[in-house]
């Protein structure tokens, strides 16, 4: 039997419903899989059968869970998924000023003795060594596809991973052996052996800290061996 209404309660089901269908059209053009099927005023068979569905309706159709986003490429995404990635670029951020402050006070070195600046002072002056610590945001507007979207947010939270960390750790070590394999060639085999007995911690403690370990440049091979030299007198490996 169906429930006697009220014309009240008529204009209230009549109005939910066409903010129901607004909100199916915005879900289907949006190509996300959320629908919330109409009931009619005259299928409603109990007042809490009626309340709920108003509820319901009014969650659906207002509330923050339900509420999307499209960017000028087309992109598509909650404003849930959007303030959750945005927190995790806000503590991926955190945790990389931790980690830089825990070194930030140190003096830098050039070829072992300190030069009367801080690591702060340096990476304030521009130095491109320290940007792995540099701040992140997230920037929903960028983002071309809902691809790019999730990966976005994949690699922010795997940044707060501790594997992460060591995995870039290792990564660094590697690109520094592959680079000064590349520049110095077997005469730098002593120095390429001497880092390559480091853990990864030692070799990033010495890339933020020494000089002498930026293998950024290209040499030639007078500069090269020049280089060598003084590498090895840094670390000693005159043997």
């Amino acid at each position: 039997m169906a429930l006697r209404l009220t014309k009240k309660d008529r204009d209230k089901i009549n109005k939910i419903n066409q903010s129901i269908r607004r909100k199916n059209k915005q879900m289907d053009n949006y190509g996300i899989d959320i629908y919330k099927p109409i009931i009619k005023a005259n299928e409603f068979r109990s007042r809490k059968q009626l309340n709920d569905y108003l509820s319901e309706a009014r969650t659906y159709t207002r509330g923050y869970a339900f509420k999307y986003r499209q960017n000028k490429y087309g992109t598509v995404a909650s404003n849930i998924e959007i303030a959750r990635a945005r927190r995790l670029a806000e503590a991926v951020t955190r945790d990389r000023r931790r980690r830089f402050m825990q070194v930030a006070p140190q003096e830098f070195k050039s070829r072992g003795k300190g030069i009367g600046s801080s690591i702060m002072q340096r990476k304030l002056m521009g130095d491109d060594r320290y940007s792995m610590y540099d701040p992140v945001r997230f920037n929903f507007n960028s983002l071309r596809n809902r691809n790019q979207f999730e990966n976005r947010v994949e690699s922010l939270s795997n940044q707060l991973d501790t594997g992460y960390i060591e995995a870039k750790n290792k990564q660094l070590k590697n690109n520094i052996i592959k680079a000064m394999q590349e520049n110095w060639g077997k005469d730098g085999e002593k120095s390429i052996n001497f880092i390559k007995n480091m853990s990864p911690d030692q070799v990033l403690r010495e890339f933020m800290s020494e000089d002498v370990f930026d293998f950024s440049y290209i040499y030639d091979r007078l500069q090269a061996k020049r280089q060598i030299e003084i590498f090895e007198a840094t670390y000693n490996l005159w043997y």
